[in-house]
């Protein structure tokens, strides 16, 4: 399970497990960078996939608790509009 590019993708869902996310967490990262050739926006190739997956899974973690802070809002105000 080293850090080549391109992944397998059963590396990506074991990491992915392993980091308590999903497999369709994992998959969409896959396939987001399958879909960029494992590059950046630049065009240069990604050297380590395990660094774009922390990357991944920190901001997805943090969108979720944005949702669920956004959420609790509504929730103790749920007749204004925020």
């Amino acid at each position: 399970m080293g850090y080549q590019i391109p992944p397998l993708i059963g590396h990506v869902a074991i990491y992915f497990y392993q980091q308590s996310m999903t497999l369709p967490d994992a998959q969409t990262f896959f396939q987001y960078y399958e879909k960029m050739n494992w590059k950046t926006v630049t065009g240069r190739p990604h050297k380590n996939w395990k660094v774009l997956a922390k990357d991944w899974i920190y901001n997805a973690l943090q969108q979720s608790k944005l949702l669920e802070r956004q959420k609790a809002k509504r929730a103790a105000f749920p007749d204004i509009e925020l």
